[in-house]
C-alpha cells in the first residue's frame, strides 16, 4: 500500500502515508477492503481527486483527541506523550521492510497501472 501511495504522490514519508491511510479508511469499507487486496483498484478513486491535491485526510486523524477531550475534559498531548513513551517499550512498532526499491524500476514491475499514469507526473 506505502508502494502505491509513493506512486501516486512522488514520494511518501511515515507521516504521510499516515494520512494517506487516513483518507483510505474515509473512501469507506468496500475501497478499503478492494485496496488491500490490490491497489491498483485505487485509480478510479486517485481520478476523482481534484487536481493539485493529494490524497491524505490529516484531520481524521484528530478526531480521537477531540473525542477524548470532550469526554474527559483532560489532555489528548499529554495521554499521547505517555503512549509515545510506552511504544518505545514491549509495546513499540515493528520495524517495516518494504519489497520495493525507489531508485530502480520495482515500483514499476510491482503496479504497472499507477506507474504508467503517475510514475512520471505524480498527483500535487
Amino acid at each position: 500500500m506505502w508502494a502505491a501511495a509513493y506512486i501516486a504522490m512522488g514520494g511518501c514519508s511515515d507521516d504521510s502515508f499516515d494520512y494517506f491511510r487516513a483518507w483510505l479508511i474515509y473512501q469507506g469499507k468496500d475501497i478499503f477492503e478492494a485496496a488491500l487486496t490490490n491497489p491498483e483498484t485505487l485509480i478510479p478513486v486517485f481520478a476523482q481527486i481534484e487536481p493539485g491535491d493529494v490524497p491524505e485526510l490529516e484531520e481524521l486523524l484528530y478526531i480521537a483527541d477531540r473525542a477524548y477531550e470532550e469526554k474527559t475534559g483532560g489532555d489528548a498531548d499529554e495521554y499521547f506523550n505517555l503512549y509515545s513513551q510506552l511504544k518505545d517499550g514491549p509495546y513499540g512498532f515493528p520495524e517495516i521492510e518494504f519489497d520495493w526499491d525507489d531508485d530502480d524500476d520495482s515500483l514499476e514491475r510491482k503496479f504497472p497501472r499507477l506507474w504508467e499514469l503517475y510514475g512520471d507526473e505524480p498527483m500535487g
